[in-house]
């Protein structure tokens, strides 16, 4: 038996080029693969508290969504604090009245430019979306690389940031 609340990920955040001290935006699309059609008064995608989110609650925006339809669901988060490559984990779940339903973890990255860099902010997006189809698995190496090459002194990636994201 199919259960009455469950869904999917379609569509994972992109990769964002943001500027230092820019809020994150979040966007993600989910089908709903359970027995209920959601709807907005029942139904919200929930973040759960982490280093970006302190618990936010997003409304289902255009319903109803039947078994099998998506819906997508998008939220502003706080800036990511340093300019360099950014990722973190967000944990979520997908809430009714009657019960919940966790989700499997999602990264969310970015490449977050200093203030000098500013200009160059559209060709790096143009490139990262390129590099985001052409190779997925390499945009971070990539992103730092860029970014190393115009700003020697930057640090562009946190310790650990990729043993601390899980692979995709």
């Amino acid at each position: 038996k199919t259960p009455d609340l469950a869904a999917e990920m379609v569509r994972p955040p992109a990769w964002q080029v943001l500027l230092e001290g820019e809020r994150t935006r979040f966007q993600v699309e989910v089908r709903n693969t359970g027995a209920i059609t959601w709807t907005e008064d029942a139904i919200q995608f929930v973040i759960d508290p982490g280093p970006l989110a302190v618990g936010e609650a997003v409304p289902l925006q255009a319903g109803p969504v039947a078994p099998g339809a998506t819906a997508i669901f998008s939220a502003t988060l706080p800036a990511f604090r340093d300019p360099g490559v950014q990722g973190v984990q967000i944990s979520w779940r997908i809430t009714h009245p009657a019960e919940d339903f966790p989700g499997p973890p999602i990264r969310l990255r970015a490449v977050v430019l200093p203030a000098e860099l500013r200009d160059q902010r559209s060709a790096l997006e143009q490139a990262v979306a390129e590099w985001s189809v052409q190779s997925p698995q390499e945009v971070e190496t990539r992103a730092i690389e860029w970014l190393a090459q115009r700003v020697p002194t930057l640090t562009p990636t946190p310790p650990a940031l990729t043993a601390a994201l899980p692979a995709e």
